[in-house]
């Protein structure tokens, strides 16, 4: 009988070994798991900030050309209102010296 409870102690000592050495190898995976999802994790939010900078750049570069286009059509628009505004300015020139200055000469066409 003592050589039973001696084998009971014994087996039941062997399974507190073989627990704690599944708990710790669980321990073990656990971590190694964790580790494992967080480079996962950091190489996901690398290409995402990558894919993001090339879709922010990308937008930044239509916008350049956009811009670059407006502002040209608005010089276009500027320069023909100044050679308007110049023409105008050129057919009043007359009307305006001969009323400032009545007494001066006027050129003849």
């Amino acid at each position: 009988m003592d050589n039973i409870l001696q084998r009971m102690l014994a087996v039941d000592q062997e399974a507190d070994e073989i627990v704690k050495a599944a708990h710790n190898e669980a321990e073990k995976i656990q971590i190694a798991s964790r580790q494992r999802l967080s480079e996962e994790n950091q190489a996901f939010e690398r290409a995402l900030n990558q894919e993001c900078d090339q879709l922010l750049q990308s937008h930044l570069a239509d916008l350049d050309v956009r811009r670059t286009r407006m502002l040209a059509e608005a010089d276009s628009r500027i320069a023909a209102r100044q050679r308007q505004l110049a023409a105008d300015a050129a057919r009043q020139l007359p009307t305006l010296v001969g009323i400032l200055c009545p007494r001066m000469p006027q050129a003849k066409d």
